[in-house]
């Protein structure tokens, strides 16, 4: 019995000491403190995972709409990081395909208290140095979350660090003015400048979660990968990552940034007209003064009226600091920060901005095309609109609404997306930036989000990068299939190769795309190399219409558009679009002769 006595009291002695020690093995030392996370095993594997780490500030009270500065001081006591932090303020959408939060997680909830990043990694010792994946989320820079996409399952089957922010968005993130002194009173570009920051608390905390600092891929879904292209061109993130992936977005997409400051002081205007502080008499830094006290609803009810007047106004702004010039000079110029890219879209990218149009389902009429022209294309000439239009118009089916339909798609989808890719793709290909391009054709069937007949539409190919056809949260309600589960290791694979080794991990020979060598990965099950990408769309915006607009007289890719596709009279003007012929076009010859060209280039093709 003594002897029995000894061994209970050895077992407990032991339980104690080694207790704490399991209790901490989830601790973890950042820059400011401790910080206590959890562990999952995803598909056999432990992932630990730090959720709501605070990398900056309180953006709050006289802090609101100013830049975001590091965490001042320590904290005592291990913080508990076990969940996601509140949004960022926001409006949310309506789409489906767009809210992917768990209404039941703090996430859903919003406070302007949300510069917070999670983490989820296989290993918490330093010395594995594994790649990390720094995510940021899509929505427009108006919407979204870091807790849209679970990084476990991609962590797990890749052996890499998975990184994900809050940013600010829409005017909390976007809002910036002059004085008449050309001072600036709101910083330009918070929204950047915050995942500017969490980048530098990657840079100096990662190492910690096993992470190497000095190998890094920024990665995002559309306003999430257009916000990595302007880091990809911005000299305050050079050193900051190694590679890039880019989903479904760039910053020479149509109109996501300003040039002039008088556009974004109008915005300023706009919003602050909207606004208990529309007061003539006030200087920006006494509107600002105003602005910050007021209540998070009246901002957000003030944005949301602003939206209503103008198409996307919350912009990034050449400031000369964070963007120093155009993007899209700087990309034609090929001021890259070093970098290896992997760059692509899903086969109907476009569909996002047609989708949840009333009437999406039956198709649309043929006027719906020149709306569309001339909502993107409100500052062309209307030569060139018209263009644009016969370049999308199947005469032989002028009435069938479907093939309408699918005309408006493949017009957003070219335009906005595609014909980008490879613009930027091959300004990489000049410096030696390897840049490796593809479509995602894998059509999720049993999708809750998605309509079954909108066709692989923008955001459908992030849960197969996150590995949700593998596992997924329970809040997910997607089904997926064999096939879906193969493109899913494969989009793992492809990330993953580029976070290890620069370029992607394939079974098929692809290689990276150039000029001369337009060859493409499309992503399906199984996998394929198409040659020659997409050359009449590449062809009719990169080279066409470039060669018949000078940009800088007609300042159309930056203009301020006014959001007006509503309005009656603009219904009545493109009408009159609509019914415009080819002969209409001999304003100018050479428009006839490219109209003649393309018509001919259709007729070889189909």
């Amino acid at each position: 019995m003594a002897k029995s006595l000894a061994t209970n009291i050895l077992a407990c002695f032991l339980a104690y000491l080694l207790t704490p020690v399991l209790a901490d093995n989830n601790v973890v030392e950042t820059d400011k403190g401790l910080i206590r996370g959890k562990e999952d095993v995803v598909l056999g594997k432990t992932i630990y995972q730090f959720l709501g780490v605070p990398y900056a500030e309180p953006p709050i009270g006289a802090r609101r709409f100013k830049r975001a500065v590091p965490i001042q001081s320590k904290w005592e006591k291990t913080r508990e990081s076990i969940q996601f932090q509140a949004s960022c303020p926001q409006q949310r959408l309506e789409a489906a395909f767009f809210e992917r939060t768990d209404p039941n997680d703090p996430s859903w909830q919003l406070n302007e208290d949300c510069l917070y990043l999670n983490i989820m990694t296989p290993s918490l010792k330093s010395s594995d140095k594994l790649p990390v994946i720094f995510w940021i989320h899509g929505g427009s820079l108006r919407v979204g979350n870091a807790a849209w996409w679970h990084g476990q399952t991609l962590a797990s089957q890749e052996n890499v660090v998975v990184v994900s922010i809050n940013y600010r968005l829409g005017s909390l993130g976007f809002l910036t003015v002059q004085d008449s002194d050309g001072n600036t009173v709101i910083d330009a570009n918070i929204g950047l400048l915050d995942q500017h920051l969490a980048l530098t608390w990657v840079r100096d905390n990662i190492a910690a979660f096993g992470g190497d600092p000095t190998n890094v891929v920024i990665a995002g879904h559309s306003a999430g990968s257009i916000s990595a292209t302007y880091h990809m061109i911005s000299p305050q993130s050079r050193g900051l990552f190694r590679s890039a992936a880019l989903y479904g977005g760039t910053c020479l997409l149509k109109d996501v940034y300003y040039t002039k400051w008088s556009d974004s002081n109008r915005v300023f205007d706009l919003f602050r007209s909207k606004t208990s502080c529309n007061d003539s008499h006030f200087t920006p830094q006494q509107s600002l003064e105003c602005l910050q006290k007021l209540s998070t609803e009246d901002l957000l009810t003030a944005q949301h009226q602003a939206s209503m007047a103008a198409i996307y106004p919350f912009r990034p702004i050449v400031d000369s600091y964070f963007l120093p010039d155009d993007p899209a000079l700087l990309i034609s110029q090929g001021s890259f920060n070093p970098v290896n890219v992997i760059i692509g879209t899903t086969a109907n990218d476009g569909a996002v901005f047609s989708a949840t149009i009333p009437g999406y389902e039956q198709g649309f009429p043929g006027v719906l095309l020149n709306q569309m022209v001339y909502g993107f294309y409100h500052s062309y000439p209307d030569e060139i609109r018209s263009l644009i239009v016969h370049h999308y118009t199947d005469y032989s089916l002028p009435n069938d609404l479907i093939k309408n339909r699918q005309m408006v798609d493949q017009f957003l989808t070219e335009a906005l997306f595609q014909a980008p890719v490879d613009e930027l793709a091959i300004q990489l290909a000049k410096r030696g930036y390897p840049a490796f391009v593809f479509i995602f054709d894998q059509k999720t069937e049993q999708s809750a989000y998605y309509p079954s007949y909108s066709g692989v539409i923008h955001q459908m190919e992030i849960p197969y990068i996150y590995g949700y056809p593998l596992h997924h949260p329970d809040y997910v309600k997607d089904n997926y299939t064999e096939d879906d589960r193969q493109v899913s290791i494969n989009m793992m694979k492809i990330i993953g190769g580029l976070a290890r080794n620069g370029k992607p991990e394939v079974d098929v020979d692809w290689q990276p795309y150039s000029s001369s060598n337009k060859s493409y990965l499309h992503i399906k099950n199984p996998l394929k190399i198409e040659k020659n990408y997409l050359p009449q769309a590449t062809t009719f915006w990169n080279k066409v219409i470039p060669s018949l607009i000078d940009r800088s007289d007609s300042d159309a890719q930056m203009s301020f558009i006014k959001c007006q596709l509503g309005n009656d009279k603009l219904r009545k003007e493109n009408r009159n679009y609509f019914y415009i012929t080819v002969g209409s076009l001999a304003f100018s010859f050479s428009i006839i002769l490219l109209v003649q060209y393309l018509n001919k280039d259709k007729n070889k093709q189909d």
